[in-house]
C-alpha cells in the first residue's frame, strides 16, 4: 500500500479506492461478514415497503414489522464494524483483543444511537451541501474507530476528528463514490430489463416482466435496483474509509512502516458465495389444463364464464386484496398507540439533545468561519466589510451557473413545446378496424374528436372520444390495450382492477352501451347525445386519476 502524498492532503483518491477495490479482491471472504448483515435488512426492508403499500391490512401489523426493521438495522450496522475490523485486521496483521459482554451491549447501544441521528442529519447535510462531506465520513467512521473503552462521547468526538481529516481527499472520493453508484445503478436496471427478454428470445420463457412492457419500471423494480447497487457500493466505500483511518494513525504511530504491503502475502484462496437464480415458471391455468389432459378431457370444457367466475372468486379473498380501501383502525387503539410513540419519541429527543446541539453549535462555527472570517480578524485598509474565502466564490460561482443552465433549459422546454403546437395534427383513420387505442395519446384523440364533431361527423365521434378514454385507462394502469380484445374483454378488466372503484366502473358499463348502439348499430344521434357522451368520457377519466 502506497503512502506517498503530504501529510495535510493524504494520499490521491483514486490510490485510495483500487487498494479498497485489491483488498476486497484479495480477501473476499470478509464480505461475508458484510452480507450476513445487511442482506436481512435490505430483503426486509423492500418487503416492508411492499407490504404497507399495496397490502390493504397492512396496518394492522405496522408497529411490529417497524419494530422487526429496527432489528436488522442495528443488526447492519454491528455487522459493519465486524467487517470494518476485519478489513483494519488484514491490513495491520494484529489480532484483535476478543470483546466482553460489556464491550457487546456498548458496541450494539453505540450504533443504535449515532446510526439513528442519521435520519435527521443526512437529509439536513444533504440539503446544506457543504458539510456533507465530513457527515458522510463522520458516519463511516462511527463503525471504523476502535470503540475501547466504552465512552460513546469519546467515540463522537474520535469520528469527528477523523471525518475532518484530509477534506480535499475525502471530497474527491466521494466524488468518484456517487459516479460508482449511478454506473453501476444504471447496469443492474439494464440486466434486470433485459434478463427476461434473454429468456424469452433464447428460451422462449415468457414471463409477467416480458408482458408488463414500460409498466416494468415502477417503484419496485427501482428499490430492487437501488438496494443491488448498495449491496455492491458500500463494501467498497467502507474499505475505503478503513484504508484512510488506518494511514491516518500510521502518520502518528508508523504502523505502515513495517507493514507495507505485508499483508499481500499468499493465503488461500476462498470461493466466492454463489447466488443462485431460480426462475419458475408456471400459471394455474396451464396447471388445470394439464390434470384435464391427464383424465381424458378436452380443454375446451373449461367455459369462459367459468373461469370468470373462478377469478373473481379468488380475487375476493384476503391475499389479493391489496387494491381494496384500507380498514379503519379502531379510534381509541390508534390514539393510545399514537401517544406511546409520541412519548416514547420525546424521551429519545431528549437524549440525543446534547448530541444535537453539540453538532449544530460546530457547524454554525464552520459557517461562520466560512462566509465572515475569525471572530478576531482586523478589517483590511481598504475597508471591506465582509470577506469571502475561495469555497464561498466558488459555491457562487457554482449557483450562478446552475440558474444559467435551468434558464437555458426552460427557454428550449418552450421552443420545443411551441414547434410541436405549430407542427399540424395528422389524424388516423378512424374506421379502420387496425385502428388501437394507444396510436395516439389521449389529447390527439380529443382533437380528432371535436373536430370530427364540428364537422358533423358524430359517429365516428363517439369512437375517438371513447378511444381516447381507453388510451388513458391503459395509462393508468388499469387496461393493457390489445388488437383482440373486445369492449367487453375491457368492461371485465376494469372490473377486476378497479374493484374499489364502483362508480368508474358503472359510468364506463354505461358507456359502452351507448357506443355499441352508436358504432355497431343504427341508432340515429344528435348532437346533444353525443356531447353527453363526452361529459361521460370526462368523468371516467377524472375517476380514474382519483
Amino acid at each position: 500500500m502506497k503512502t506517498t502524498g503530504n501529510l495535510h492532503d493524504g494520499r490521491g483518491a483514486i490510490d485510495v479506492l483500487e487498494d479498497a477495490i485489491y483488498i476486497l479482491r484479495r480477501f473476499p471472504e470478509t464480505l461475508s461478514i458484510y452480507y450476513i448483515g445487511s442482506l436481512p435488512f435490505v430483503l426486509g426492508l423492500l418487503y416492508f415497503c411492499t407490504d404497507m403499500s399495496q397490502n390493504a391490512y397492512g396496518g394492522h401489523h405496522l408497529a411490529g414489522s417497524a419494530f422487526s426493521i429496527t432489528l436488522l438495522f442495528i443488526w447492519m450496522k454491528c455487522c459493519h464494524v465486524f467487517f470494518a475490523e476485519d478489513i483494519y485486521r488484514r491490513i495491520d496483521e494484529k489480532i484483535l483483543p476478543k470483546r466482553g459482554f460489556k464491550e457487546y451491549i456498548f458496541l450494539i447501544s453505540s450504533q443504535t444511537v449515532i446510526h439513528c441521528t442519521g435520519f435527521f442529519i443526512w437529509p439536513v447535510a444533504l440539503f446544506l451541501m457543504l458539510p456533507f462531506g465530513s457527515v458522510f465520513a463522520f458516519y463511516h467512521y462511527s463503525s471504523i474507530v476502535k470503540q475501547t473503552p466504552c465512552d460513546l462521547k469519546m467515540l463522537w468526538d474520535k469520528s469527528w476528528g477523523y471525518a475532518n481529516h484530509w477534506s480535499m481527499q475525502n471530497h474527491i472520493l466521494i466524488s468518484i463514490f456517487m459516479l460508482l453508484y449511478i454506473v453501476v445503478f444504471i447496469n443492474i436496471g439494464a440486466a434486470l430489463f433485459l434478463a427476461p427478454q434473454l429468456l424469452k428470445v433464447f428460451f422462449a420463457i415468457d414471463s409477467v416482466f416480458v408482458l408488463s412492457g414500460a409498466h416494468f419500471f415502477n417503484t419496485t423494480f427501482l428499490a430492487t435496483a437501488f438496494s443491488l447497487t448498495y449491496l455492491l457500493v458500500n463494501p467498497v466505500i467502507k474499505t475505503a474509509y478503513v484504508i484512510r483511518y488506518f494511514e491516518r494513525n500510521s502518520t502518528q504511530y508508523g504502523n505502515d512502516i513495517k507493514i507495507e504491503l505485508h499483508f499481500l502475502k499468499a493465503h488461500q484462496q476462498t470461493v466466492l458465495m454463489a447466488i443462485f437464480i431460480v426462475f419458475v415458471s408456471a400459471t394455474n391455468l396451464w396447471a388445470d389444463q394439464t390434470d384435464l389432459a391427464r383424465q381424458g378431457l378436452p380443454a375446451q370444457s373449461l367455459r369462459v364464464e367459468s373461469l370468470n367466475n373462478s377469478i373473481d372468486q379468488v380475487l375476493s379473498e384476503r391475499e389479493f386484496a391489496w387494491r381494496m380501501p384500507r380498514t379503519a383502525v379502531a379510534g381509541v387503539e390508534q390514539k393510545r398507540s399514537l401517544n406511546k410513540s409520541l412519548v416514547w419519541l420525546q424521551a429519545q429527543i431528549e437524549k440525543i439533545r446534547p448530541m444535537m446541539n453539540k453538532v449544530l453549535e460546530r457547524i454554525g462555527k464552520w459557517f461562520s468561519k466560512m462566509f465572515i472570517g475569525e471572530p478576531n480578524e482586523p478589517l483590511k485598509p481598504n475597508g471591506q466589510l465582509f470577506k469571502m474565502s475561495k469555497p464561498l466564490y466558488g459555491l457562487i460561482f457554482l449557483i450562478t451557473a446552475l440558474l444559467a443552465i435551468a434558464l437555458i433549459a426552460i427557454w428550449k422546454m418552450r421552443k420545443r413545446k411551441k414547434i410541436i403546437e405549430e407542427r399540424p395534427s395528422i389524424f388516423p383513420d378512424i374506421t379502420a378496424d387496425t385502428i388501437k387505442a394507444d396510436d395516439l395519446m389521449v389529447d390527439e384523440w380529443l382533437n380528432m374528436a371535436n373536430s370530427l364533431l364540428q364537422q358533423g361527423n358524430l359517429r365516428h365521434a363517439v369512437r375517438a372520444f371513447y378511444l381516447g378514454t381507453l388510451s388513458h385507462l391503459a395509462k393508468a394502469q388499469m387496461i393493457t390495450i390489445k388488437q383482440y380484445k373486445s369492449n367487453r374483454d375491457y368492461e371485465i378488466e376494469i372490473k377486476r382492477r378497479a374493484r374499489d372503484k364502483q362508480q368508474l366502473c358503472m359510468t364506463f358499463s354505461q358507456s359502452i352501451v351507448f357506443l355499441n348502439s352508436a358504432w355497431y348499430g343504427d341508432r340515429s344521434l344528435e348532437a346533444q347525445e353525443v356531447l353527453e357522451f363526452a361529459r361521460q368520457q370526462e368523468r371516467i377519466i377524472q375517476l380514474a386519476n382519483v
